[in-house]
């Protein structure tokens, strides 16, 4: 903070106080693109980076965000997020694909029995999410007490 405060104090935001108090930091590097992983001047601890997933991710958004900067100029800033799952296994990622695909086929399934319930109609959102929330009650409606899935689209079919 003692190297920090004296930069705010002089009106720099938050970015540039790094900047100039860390200019070692990666923080405090500019390029006018994104060089690859094995560019001299990357920072060490991105340097470092050895597992392949997120090597990969950093050499896709590098592309993405040279991209931006050919078309739109350099930004201020830029931040990457990567989802909490890169850190899991092959084994989690491709659990976790196989679980999204599975409630995707449960999701299209529902998807017709609801428009056959609607005379035909496309069914929307809500009626898929009301016919999966009916099977999983047991096809038993919460709000009225009846097995009748009919029942349970009739606030769909009145509309």
């Amino acid at each position: 903070m003692e190297k920090l405060v004296p930069f705010l104090e002089q009106g720099l935001n938050e970015f540039e106080a790094i900047a100039r108090a860390y200019p070692e930091s990666g923080e405090a590097m500019v390029w006018k693109a994104l060089p690859s992983l094995v560019a001299p001047g990357v920072p060490p601890d991105i340097a470092a980076i050895t597992n392949p997933v997120v090597r990969r991710a950093l050499v896709e958004v590098r592309k993405v965000v040279n991209a931006i900067v050919r078309v739109h100029g350099r930004p201020r800033r830029v931040v990457v997020e990567l989802a909490r799952e890169m850190h899991d296994g092959a084994r989690a990622r491709a659990d976790h694909a196989k679980l999204v695909r599975e409630r995707a086929n449960v999701r299209t399934d529902a998807r017709a029995q609801a428009s056959e319930l609607l005379g035909g109609a496309r069914a929307g959102r809500e009626a898929v999410d009301r016919y999966i929330m009916w099977q999983e009650q047991g096809t038993f409606c919460l709000y009225t007490g009846e097995r009748s899935a009919r029942a349970r689209f009739s606030a769909i079919t009145s509309r």
